[in-house]
């Protein structure tokens, strides 16, 4: 769709900036800094609700939701860079092949895991249509929500924790467990919960069209 056009070339930008709002932010979950973390997305959560919400009664439209987007990453992106050490260097070192080696592989799990969570849609899109695909879409995002949520609270205590013990293999596993059953007992109650009031919640939350979802 041409439309999007734009709002695609927009959004592209924040590839050139997201690594380093990502190698900051790693750094301060290494450090369990999570005061500093929290601050900074607050900050930039705010900031990118009151910058969509004015451009789009201002008339800007899709391109609200685009220029949001980036306003979240550079904001994030400046505050980090504030609170850490870390700042990009040209210089190259002996260690640059085995950096290359990790982010070759590092890159072609995510684009493999992008890949297959997109399979679903690319699917449901062409043969059902693009009604049939947001209703599934909605459908998806509720179900992820609980689990979602509670991932990105513990993720970063767990990758700061594990950092920490990264020799200690049976420490890890026992870790790596003990995260899998809260996160379990966490959103498990919530799941169930939604079998059962699921049309009530979406037509109280989205409206009755939205109810095939």
């Amino acid at each position: 769709d041409d439309r999007f056009q734009n709002v695609m070339m927009l959004m592209s930008l924040a590839f050139f900036i997201a690594p380093y709002m990502a190698i900051n932010a790693v750094l301060l979950k290494r450090d369990m800094d999570f005061i500093t973390l929290s601050k900074v997305r607050i900050i930039s959560a705010l900031s990118t609700i009151v910058l969509t919400i004015t451009l789009a009664s201002l008339g800007v439209g899709v391109m609200s939701l685009a220029i949001g987007g980036l306003n979240a990453i550079i904001v994030s992106t400046l505050l980090f860079v504030r609170h850490t050490k870390w700042h990009p260097d040209l210089s190259v070192t002996k260690s640059i092949g085995d950096l290359l080696r990790y982010a070759w592989h590092s890159n072609l799990m995510k684009t493999q895991e992008v890949a297959a969570s997109r399979v679903d849609n690319m699917l449901v899109g062409m043969i059902l249509g693009t009604a049939v695909l947001g209703f599934y879409n909605r459908a998806f995002s509720l179900a992820r929500m609980p689990v979602e949520q509670f991932a990105d609270s513990l993720r970063g205590v767990l990758f700061s924790g594990l950092s920490q013990i990264q020799d200690d293999m049976a420490h890890t596993v026992k870790l790596y467990y003990k995260l899998i059953c809260a996160m379990s007992t966490a959103t498990f109650p919530f799941l169930l919960l939604m079998i059962f009031i699921a049309d009530d919640f979406i037509g109280l939350l989205y409206g009755q069209k939205w109810l095939p979802a």
